[in-house]
């Protein structure tokens, strides 16, 4: 009787926070379409071409700043409610000195790898708003996320876009020809302005953090494989955005780049849904692969129906970009018909991704995402230079698919060998 009456509870609990979660991200969703809109008609392809191309590239890092302790706040706070303060204070104090690390090696490659074109000032501002101050605004959310109050999470995860579209309005009224420049200053301006809104928001709730240095130590490993396999993830998603300039031209970059933003843009539902469940997998899965496998056959079901619509739905609706983006945009039709199938594969693959960080096979998962990555690499590395952008969707339908059926694969394995508990 006693899991009777515990599961409407938990269902309802679920429902509320998916809500909430839902809320943000089709406010988030329409933000990040007017700003999106703004930016790619004023810049012009070439010029959002390099705007996307230091953006995937100061992606690529990002999962190392602060080393994981973000995913930490959220697995430590769920089994224990009073280490928030100290969870908070060890991610903050990762975030500076591994953020700081990571502006200096982007400092130094930087002429390895972008274009001599791109001004090194655009490196810095991107960098600083994503790998610092985003990365604080994402924490605070987590910090929500750990104790299932996920209105606030919203608030702040909304917060992100609203700024960034306000800078975008500001740019489109005050600055007729902006460069690439000018939009990464605003860019970097609507990060700061987010990250102190999360700041005051968490602050009020949870008071001031501390740091616990000792613990720090044991949880570097652990924290490693959560940042190495969001690099990982990363990779796979963007390494085509910074090889497609190398190998082709900025303006294709442009055309590829707006197309795998909008669908982007269309994942955000199944993140909300699995950003209000997340907690949960560490619950089930301190059972093992056996609960982090119950709770995912909650979830997968309504993920695959949403990926599948929405590549239906993405397919043919392709022929309206030019006339939101410009005629500019419109071989951005071609690229987002070819890389329609990625939400369906994609939401397979975050659940997959999921299950097995909650019965705690990071390792695992991390070498699948690392295996795909390396395989859009040598793809790209083949086909870009024949088939430009079209090589690079081509690749990545040939990475997500095979992550997806990897990551299944590894939970299907250890849940034969595993004894349910």
């Amino acid at each position: 009787m006693a899991s009777s009456s515990k599961q409407p509870s938990e269902a309802k609990e679920v429902a509320i926070n998916t809500t909430w979660m839902l809320a943000s991200q089709m406010v988030r969703i329409v933000l990040q379409g007017l700003y999106f809109v703004i930016v790619t008609r004023m810049l012009g392809k070439e010029a959002f071409g390099e705007f996307v191309c230091v953006l995937a590239l100061v992606g690529m890092f990002v999962p190392f700043s602060g080393l994981g302790f973000g995913n930490l706040i959220v697995k430590n706070v769920d089994r224990d409610r009073n280490t928030m303060k100290s969870a908070c204070g060890n991610m903050l104090f990762m975030v500076a000195v591994t953020g700081s690390i990571i502006l200096t090696l982007l400092l130094l490659f930087k002429p390895l790898i972008l274009a001599e074109s791109i001004s090194i000032w655009v490196l810095v501002m991107v960098a600083i708003s994503d790998i610092f101050l985003t990365k604080v605004a994402y924490a605070a959310g987590q910090a929500f996320q750990a104790v299932e109050k996920l209105k606030q999470t919203s608030i702040i995860l909304v917060s992100l876009f609203a700024t960034r579209t306000v800078a975008a309005l500001l740019m489109q009224l005050f600055i007729p020809q902006p460069t690439v420049l000018t939009w990464a200053a605003l860019y970097m301006a609507g990060s700061l302005v987010s990250a102190l809104i999360a700041i005051t928001i968490a602050y009020r709730s949870f008071g001031k953090p501390h740091l616990a240095l000792s613990r720090i130590r044991s949880e570097l490993t652990e924290g490693f494989f959560f940042s190495t396999s969001m690099s990982g993830q990363v990779i796979n998603n963007h390494i085509d955005k910074i090889m497609i300039p190398m190998m082709s031209t900025m303006a294709a970059n442009g055309i590829y780049g707006a197309a795998y933003r909008l669908i982007d843009v269309a994942m955000h539902p199944i993140r909300s849904l699995l950003q209000a469940t997340y907690s949960r997998f560490f619950k089930y899965g301190q059972s093992g692969i056996h609960g982090s496998l119950k709770m995912a056959l909650k979830i997968a079901p309504i993920s695959a129906v949403y990926g599948a619509l929405v590549m239906v739905a993405i397919y043919f609706i392709a022929p309206v970009v030019p006339y939101i983006l410009g005629e500019d945009f419109s071989e951005s039709v071609i690229a987002l018909r070819w890389l329609s199938p990625i939400p369906f594969l994609k939401s397979l693959h975050f659940v997959a991704s999921d299950t097995l960080s909650g019965a705690g096979l990071q390792k695992e998962r991390t070498y699948m995402i690392f295996a795909a990555a390396i395989l859009n690499i040598i793809l790209n590395i083949w086909l870009i230079p024949c088939y430009s952008w079209r090589g690079a969707a081509w690749s990545s339908l040939a990475a997500d698919g095979i992550l997806m059926l990897g990551l299944w694969v590894i939970i299907f394995v250890h849940y034969r060998r595993t004894p349910a508990t």
